[in-house]
């Protein structure tokens, strides 16, 4: 099992320099306490995320219903919107 943490990790080595990558195979565990961070950063949702969860549209209703991860998901991706606008 991959905890989100370790998954974070990865993404975060994935978009490190290619010298990075050269440390062998768990060169990603170099990143751990990164991910730790940027995990803990997101602790308290922004106004954008909360806006997200509070969204109470037929069509979020639906999808809670279908899928219960999926307020989750919509807040997470509200909260990369947040960076183009």
């Amino acid at each position: 099992m991959t905890t989100m943490v370790e998954k974070v990790a990865r993404a975060i080595w994935e978009q490190t320099p290619v010298w990075h990558k050269g440390n062998g195979e768990n060169a990603w565990k170099l990143f751990i306490d990164h991910a730790r961070a940027a995990i803990e950063a997101m602790e308290e949702p922004t106004n954008a995320m909360k806006w997200a969860w509070d969204d109470d549209s037929d069509a979020w209703i639906s999808e809670k219903i279908k899928d219960p991860y999926h307020p989750y998901v919509v807040m997470i991706k509200a909260a990369l919107k947040e960076e183009g606008q």
